[in-house]
C-alpha cells in the first residue's frame, strides 16, 4: 500500500537520497513517477548507491534518476498495452484518464467491459463511505502517469518534468486506497 509523502520522507533510510533528490529539484518529479512506494524507493536508492551516491543534480538525474523514472514508465506503457492489445475497447477507458485521476467503477458494466486477470493497469477504490460507489484509478503512480499523457514511450526526464508542469501537477495523479 502506498504511503504519504511525510510518512514515506520519514523512514532513515531513505534520507540521504531524498536529500540528493530535493538538493536537485528532482523530488517531484520522482515522486510523481514512484508515488509513495517504499520498494521502489529502495530500488531508486540502490541504483543511486551503484552510482557512488553522485550528488551533482546533473550526474544524479542523468545516471540514476531518468534511467529509473524511465524503466519504471516503460514497464507501465508495457502493461497498459498489453491489456488493449488483448481488448481493444479498453482503450476508450483509458482515455477517460486524459482528464480524470478516477472513474466510476459502474462504467465496466455500462459499457459490457471486463477488466483483465490481473490488471496491472486499474485498481478499485472505495471513497470513504463502504456503501457509496467504487471508482476506477490508475493502479500505481507511474500508471497514472502514462494514462494522463496517454504515453506511447517513456520520455526523457525534462519533458516529464515540463509535461508534469504543464498539466499543473501539484498532488499524486493516484490516490487511496486500494480494495
Amino acid at each position: 500500500e502506498p504511503m504519504s509523502r511525510a510518512t514515506l520522507e520519514a523512514i532513515p533510510k531513505l534520507a540521504e537520497l531524498l536529500a540528493a533528490l530535493k538538493a536537485a529539484d528532482l523530488a517531484d518529479v520522482v515522486w510523481e513517477c514512484i508515488g509513495g512506494v517504499p520498494s521502489r524507493y529502495i530500488q531508486l536508492a540502490n541504483d543511486w548507491e551503484l552510482e557512488g551516491r553522485v550528488a551533482e543534480s546533473g550526474k544524479l538525474e542523468a545516471q540514476v534518476v531518468e534511467p529509473f523514472v524511465r524503466r519504471v514508465l516503460r514497464e507501465a506503457i508495457r502493461a497498459r498495452n498489453a491489456h488493449t492489445i488483448a481488448n481493444p475497447r479498453l482503450k476508450d477507458l483509458y482515455s477517460l484518464f486524459l482528464e480524470r485521476s478516477e472513474v466510476p467503477a459502474q462504467l465496466l458494466e455500462q459499457w459490457k467491459l471486463a477488466r483483465p486477470w490481473p490488471d496491472y493497469v486499474l485498481r478499485i477504490k472505495s471513497h470513504a463511505s463502504e456503501a457509496g460507489p467504487s471508482f476506477l484509478v490508475p493502479g500505481d503512480a507511474a500508471t497514472a502517469v502514462v494514462l494522463r499523457f496517454a504515453l506511447s514511450e517513456a520520455p526523457r526526464l525534462q519533458k516529464l518534468k515540463e509535461m508534469l508542469c504543464g498539466a499543473g501537477v501539484k498532488a499524486p495523479l493516484s490516490t487511496g486506497p486500494s480494495v
